[in-house]
């Protein structure tokens, strides 16, 4: 059985690692109120280190549940180590329109990290938080028939971005927010049988 240990040191809040040698270890940012990388790819078994350098207090949250940092403080950091391949999109406790996806590479990717042309992909809004236009990227294993659909938070469709056949390879779409009010938003990639769903955030 795995030892597992928590540590505080020097005002760092550590999250539960497994007491052996870490993998690598990936920064994300928490500044002006946003995630610094937004969307982040790491392998199997690394880690993500948030650090907090506004003057107010944040949280990197899962929106499953599967994980929570607690109040993370100026100055402050929160570790966590990420094994089960796919994505895990998280958000701030305190500021619910601050969003990021921590995305875990699967065991058929590249050594960099990049998948695979034969992997089924969407990835995490650029920018996110956004002000007007974001750009979605994603990835076909396949020709096929491609939909991408974009959801309030009731689960009604504001905008069908795609709904036309694709080649197999990445691909990207750019959504103008025109006069849409700010919130969260989620856009969805229908691809045959699969379908993946992103969160943002739209704020004016």
């Amino acid at each position: 059985m795995t030892r597992l240990t928590k540590v505080i040191i020097w005002g760092l809040a550590i999250a539960s690692l497994p007491a052996t040698l870490m993998a690598a270890i990936h920064d994300v940012t928490i500044s002006g109120l946003a995630f610094n990388p937004a969307g982040l790819t790491v392998a199997p078994g690394d880690t993500v280190r948030w650090t907090n350098q506004d003057l107010v207090a944040h949280s990197a949250t899962s929106d499953s549940g599967i994980w929570d940092s607690g109040t993370i403080l100026r100055g402050q950091s929160y570790m966590r180590a990420f094994q089960p391949p796919g994505p895990y999109p998280y958000h701030c406790e305190f500021h619910l329109l601050m969003t990021g996806t921590i995305l875990i590479s699967s065991q058929n990717s590249t050594d960099n990290g990049a998948p695979t042309p034969d992997q089924f992909r969407l990835d995490q809004n650029f920018p996110n938080p956004f002000n007007s236009g974001t750009e979605i990227g994603f990835q076909l294993s396949s020709d096929g028939y491609t939909r991408l659909e974009i959801f309030d938070t009731v689960g009604k469709i504001v905008q069908t971005l795609i709904d036309s056949r694709f080649d197999a390879g990445k691909h990207s779409v750019i959504w103008d927010a025109g006069d849409r009010p700010s919130g969260i938003y989620f856009y969805r990639l229908t691809f045959g049988e699969q379908a993946k769903t992103g969160r943002m955030a739209l704020l004016k």
